[in-house]
C-alpha cells in the first residue's frame, strides 16, 4: 500500500470500547460511560452567567472567559458548568493543552484510562526511519511527565493500548510489517516483544479488548486478523482483492469493521460476534451501499462513520432496527480527506451524548468538534483560533473527561494535545 500521501490528512483507528479490570484501568478507545464538563444546574447561590444569561459584573465581560473551574469559579467556560480542566477559557471555549512536544512526525494515539501513548517518527537520512513509542502520565495540568517505552527502525501508523501492554505495527519499509507489544508501564529502554508468529502485510489499525488484538491487514485482499492473547492468529474475514478497509471498532461482542472498493457507492459495514474458543468467526454485512465510509465508531445503539461522498452529513446505522439515517450539518472538510489508498482515519469517537470529530477546513489547521447524536448540532471544541499555536490533527481519541489527539508539524515540533469535554 502506497504510503506517499500520508502527511496531509491521514489518521489511526481506534477501537470503540471500555473493558473495566479489576484494577480499575479502563481499555478506552473512543468512548466512555459517562459525558463531562457539561452544563449542569448551578450551585446554590451561583452567578447566573454564559449565552443568553442576564449580564453579570461578576463575570468579566460576561463572556465567561475567566474561569477554569466550577468549583473555584461560577463563572464557567461558555455555559455554566463547563470545567476547562485547568485550562483558561476564552471566547466560550476551552483552551488546548499540550501534553507532549517532541521534534518528530507525531502520529497515532491511543489511550487506557490511565495514560496517552503515541508514537513519533523521524527520517534518519536514506529513506530510514526512526520511531519512539511514548507515554504520558496526564494529571490535568500542564508539565506532564512522559518518557519513551520503546525505540526501534521503523514507522509505526497504528497502535492500540490495554491496561497491560501497547501494541503496534512496525514498518520498516523493506517486508512485511511486524507486529510488537511493550509493557504500558514500562520504564526507558525496555525491550519489546513479538507477538509470536504474527506477520501481517500493511497493518493499518490495530485494536484491543479484554481477550484478543485486531488488526486490519491491507495488502491486495483486505482482511482482518485476531490474536488471542497467549494463543493463535485466527481469521475474522478474509477480503476481496480490491476492497480497502478503512474503520474497525470493538463493541458489545462485536468486531465492526467499514470497507470500500473503486466504486463510489458499494460501501460496507460489517460485523463479526467474537466467538468462544475453538468456535469459528461468522462475519456478516449490516449495511450494503454505505457509500465510501472511512473511520468508524460505535456506541450500544449506533454505527457511525464518515463518508467521502456525502460531505456535511455523517451516516448513521442503528444496531438493532439496521435503520439508516443521516446526520446533518456536519461540514466535515471536502479537502484533505483522508483518500485509499491512505491510512483509515481515526477521527470519530462517541460518548453517551456526543460524536466527536476531526474537520480539516480548507483554510488550514484542524478543528475538533462534536455533534448531538439525536438531534445535530455541531459544536467546535478546540481551533486554531482558541490554542496557543495552531495545529493540525491525525489521530483522535477520548475518555470520560478529554478528547486528545495528535498534532504532528513537519520540520518543527510535533504535539500532543487535549481539550476538555
Amino acid at each position: 500500500m502506497p504510503r506517499a500521501s500520508f502527511i496531509a490528512a491521514s489518521f489511526l483507528l481506534f477501537t470503540s470500547s471500555v473493558i473495566v479490570t479489576a484494577s480499575g484501568c479502563h481499555i478506552v478507545a473512543g468512548i466512555e460511560e459517562k459525558t463531562l464538563g457539561e452544563p449542569g444546574p448551578p450551585e446554590p447561590g451561583a452567578l447566573l452567567c454564559g449565552p443568553g444569561a442576564p449580564a453579570n459584573p461578576a463575570c468579566a465581560m460576561n463572556t465567561c472567559d475567566v474561569s477554569t473551574s466550577k468549583v473555584a469559579n461560577e463563572c464557567n467556560c461558555g455555559v455554566c458548568g463547563r470545567d476547562c480542566g485547568g485550562m483558561g477559557c476564552e471566547a466560550s471555549r476551552c483552551l488546548v493543552g499540550t501534553m507532549a512536544s517532541v521534534s518528530k512526525f507525531a502520529y497515532g494515539v491511543a489511550t487506557n484510562g490511565k495514560a496517552v501513548f503515541f508514537s513519533a517518527f523521524e527520517d534518519t537520512g536514506n529513506g530510514i526511519f526512526h520511531t519512539n513509542i511514548y507515554r504520558v502520565e496526564f494529571d490535568g495540568t500542564p508539565g506532564n511527565s512522559w518518557q519513551s517505552l520503546a525505540d526501534f527502525q521503523g514507522r509505526v501508523f497504528a497502535l492500540a493500548a490495554d491496561c497491560e501492554n501497547v501494541y503496534f505495527a512496525i514498518d520498516n519499509g523493506s517486508g512485511p510489517p511486524t507486529i510488537r507489544y511493550v509493557s504500558a508501564d514500562a520504564k526507558d529502554a525496555v525491550p519489546m516483544d513479538f507477538v509470536s508468529g504474527l506477520v501481517a502485510e500493511a497493518v493499518d489499525a490495530i485494536a484491543v479488548d479484554g481477550e484478543f488484538v485486531y488488526w486490519v491487514a491491507n495488502a491486495g485482499d483486505a482482511g482482518v486478523k485476531a490474536w488471542r492473547k497467549g494463543g493463535a492468529v485466527e481469521t475474522v474475514v478474509n477480503g476481496t482483492s480490491g476492497n480497502i478497509i478503512t474503520g474497525l471498532a470493538i463493541r458489545d461482542g462485536y468486531v465492526y469493521w467499514a470497507s470500500q472498493s473503486g466504486m463510489p457507492m458499494d460501501g460496507k459495514i460489517s460485523r463479526a460476534k467474537i466467538p468462544a474458543k475453538g468456535v469459528a468467526w461468522n462475519p456478516e454485512t449490516v449495511k450494503n451501499n454505505a457509500g465510501r465510509p472511512q473511520g468508524l465508531a460505535v456506541d450500544d445503539d449506533s454505527v457511525y462513520w464518515v463518508d467521502l461522498n456525502a460531505v456535511g452529513q455523517m451516516p448513521r446505522l442503528r444496531k438493532a432496527s439496521r435503520e439508516f439515517s443521516l446526520i446533518p450539518d456536519i461540514p466535515l472538510a471536502n479537502v484533505q480527506m483522508p483518500q485509499p489508498p491512505n491510512f483509515p482515519a481515526t477521527w470519530l469517537a462517541v460518548d453517551d451524548e456526543y460524536v466527536y470529530f476531526i474537520d480539516l477546513p480548507g483554510s488550514g489547521g484542524a478543528i475538533i468538534a462534536r455533534s448531538k447524536k439525536i438531534i445535530a448540532s455541531k459544536e467546535v471544541i478546540a481551533d486554531n483560533q482558541n490554542s496557543a499555536e495552531a495545529f493540525s490533527a491525525h489521530a483522535l481519541v477520548a475518555d470520560g473527561e478529554r478528547v486528545y489527539f495528535s498534532a504532528p508539524a513537519s520540520g518543527s515540533d510535533s504535539r500532543i494535545m487535549w481539550v476538555s469535554k
